[in-house]
């Protein structure tokens, strides 16, 4: 018999998709440039060529001017980055850092099909 193994997600929000530049800022005040890849209530993936320590204490902001420190742990180190787990998030930073997202394009909607107008008009004519 051949065992699967299943990675189980702990993530307390959706992931949303950030791509915003980024500083991280580790205890000792070191600063690196960072880019923001995807975030969430509990934490964010952030690239940076800068390497880390597991578990070390971390503050991110992202966006080139203002926003706010997020204050968290590193709990997965990849070689192209960092995973962070905010242990106590202020939800107005998390909030602003997911509202950086860059703007993408939104598809233009769908015309209604006709027969979703037939019946809305055939609805109306009900008594």
């Amino acid at each position: 018999m051949s065992e699967s193994r299943q990675s189980m997600e702990h993530r307390w929000g959706t992931r949303v998709a950030v791509n915003a530049p980024a500083t991280v800022r580790d205890t000792t005040g070191h600063l690196a440039t960072a880019v923001v890849r995807n975030a969430s209530l509990s934490g964010a993936f952030v690239e940076t060529a800068t390497p880390f320590a597991l578990l070390a204490r971390v503050a991110v902001k992202a966006g080139a001017r203002g926003g706010e420190w997020l204050h968290g742990c590193v709990v997965r180190v990849e070689r192209n980055g960092i995973a962070i787990e905010w242990p106590d998030p202020d939800l107005q930073a998390v909030a602003a850092l997911l509202g950086v997202r860059r703007a993408r394009p939104r598809p233009a909607a769908a015309p209604p099909r006709a027969d979703q107008h037939r019946g809305v008009e055939s609805a109306r004519r009900l008594p």
